[in-house]
């Protein structure tokens, strides 16, 4: 039940992060986009990992 609600989490951060990255790539903020680019990375990769085990 928690990687099911781990997965939920992520998947939430990982909206929350393509928002900021399109928001910050609207107004040129390049070093933003990027920083989040890293982030929805990273966010994938956990997910894939909770993915391998079953969530």
């Amino acid at each position: 039940m928690a990687a099911n609600s781990d997965y939920t989490l992520l998947k939430i951060d990982l909206a929350y992060a393509v928002e900021k990255r399109d928001e910050a790539d609207r107004y040129g903020n390049y070093a933003d986009v990027m920083h989040y680019e890293w982030q929805i990375d990273r966010i994938k990769q956990k997910m894939d990992r909770l993915e391998q085990r079953g969530a």
